[in-house]
């Protein structure tokens, strides 16, 4: 029996948003190990320019970090600074 019962669906999606977050980290660490391979390899790498958010990519690496936190650290993100673009022309991956 599940002693707090009346949390369950809560526990549910924040379960599932940290398994979401553990296996984008997971494949980006398999992508930066094939990487390296290609590299030391002396295999040159082909990057996949596309468009990608910075706020985005900065709240990814956030949840990575509070999904693997339990002692309830606080963690602020603050707005990208005047005049910066939120979007780039870059390989995603790297």
């Amino acid at each position: 029996m599940i002693e707090d019962s009346e949390n369950l669906p809560e526990n549910i999606v924040e379960t599932l948003h940290i398994c979401k977050v553990n296996t984008s980290f997971m494949t980006m660490a398999i992508n930066r190990t094939v990487d390296f391979t290609k590299s030391a390899s002396n295999v040159s790498l082909q990057p996949k320019k596309e468009t990608v958010s910075v706020s985005t990519a900065i709240l990814w690496a956030v949840d990575c970090v509070r999904s693997s936190m339990h002692n309830g650290i606080s963690i602020q993100i603050e707005e990208l600074a005047a005049g910066m673009c939120d979007y780039v022309v870059t390989d995603k991956h790297w």
